[in-house]
């Protein structure tokens, strides 16, 4: 297989790590953008950066051009208007232009909650278009099934405050996007990995308003944390102008309703373990966090 790997959606905050950590296994790395200039305060001049979009076919054909492998992570910021069309018919556009082009290998991000009893929710529902066009595809292929990452706990912190919707009290699996990535590279270089959904969790399990406390504690100690009802949230989203306030609210109380499906070590078994506490964690974002404030 060519070492060239497509990431769509690289600039995200889970495409990043990704896209690091398939040039430091010596994969090229080519990201295909709808912003370069965004691409290019994230990713030096070792990465390709090429200009497109999931709706033009053309750019994906030209993006895919000597690529053997190509990973889909997509995202739009819970805007829900654009989840089917972005989600679902992105991510079929894609299959058919990387058949097109002989791709060998797909890869894809989606959530393990994704599941069919759970369509009513936009945001699965969009997955789970993309998950099918993905499975129905006839390329090899790995869909990941993520847990919560780390990553998004700074998210939460808004004004000075960790502000959580609803209750959010069951208990989760956590891992940290770096040892996604690790996984997601393996997954390129194992047969075993193909086509298969693997239902990925991290050490850590904590409920989101448990392990935000923790975060807090560790990094931001002056942050207080408190919760907003979810109740009280929607009547907010009424009468606001921001469009992704709706679906940030249907996610969060997705995920404050619905518990997380019991995962399995088959990914573990294929891919090898998670390693990352939230502690260890938490330290090397201090870290980060000191190396930028000098």
């Amino acid at each position: 297989m060519d070492r060239t790997i497509l990431i769509i959606g690289g600039t995200g905050m889970l495409g990043r790590p990704v896209a690091v950590k398939f040039l430091q296994e010596e994969y090229r790395v080519r990201i295909l953008t709808h912003s370069p200039e965004r691409a290019r305060s994230f990713f030096d001049e070792r990465f390709d950066i090429r200009v497109g979009d999931v709706g033009d076919k053309d750019s994906l054909a030209s993006a895919m051009e000597g690529c053997g492998a190509v990973h889909i992570n997509l995202g739009v910021k819970f805007d829900i208007g654009k989840y089917a069309k972005v989600e679902g018919e992105g991510t079929a556009n894609i299959v058919e232009v990387a058949k097109e082009r002989g791709i060998e290998r797909l890869t894809m991000i989606s959530g393990n909650r994704v599941e069919p009893e759970l369509a009513k929710y936009k945001y699965i529902a969009s997955k789970l278009m993309a998950e099918k066009a993905v499975k129905e595809g006839g390329i090899p292929y790995t869909i990941f099934k993520c847990c919560w990452f780390f990553e998004s706990l700074p998210l939460f912190i808004q004004g000075g405050k960790a502000i959580i919707l609803g209750d959010q009290e069951k208990p989760v699996n956590w891992m940290a996007a770096a040892d996604y990535a690790g996984m997601v590279v393996r997954s390129i270089e194992t047969p075993e990995a193909l086509n298969r959904s693997l239902y990925l969790k991290g050490i850590t399990q904590a409920s989101v308003s448990e392990a935000l406390f923790k975060f807090c504690e560790l990094v931001i100690p002056s942050a207080k944390v408190s919760s907003i009802p979810l109740w009280m949230a929607r009547f907010a989203a009424f009468f606001s102008s921001r469009k992704q306030m709706k679906g940030l609210i249907e996610f969060m109380g997705l995920m404050d309703k619905h518990p997380e499906p019991g995962i399995s070590v088959e990914a573990e078994r294929i891919l090898g373990p998670a390693l990352t506490s939230l502690e260890d964690w938490c330290e090397e974002y201090k870290r980060r966090l000191s190396i930028n404030r000098t």
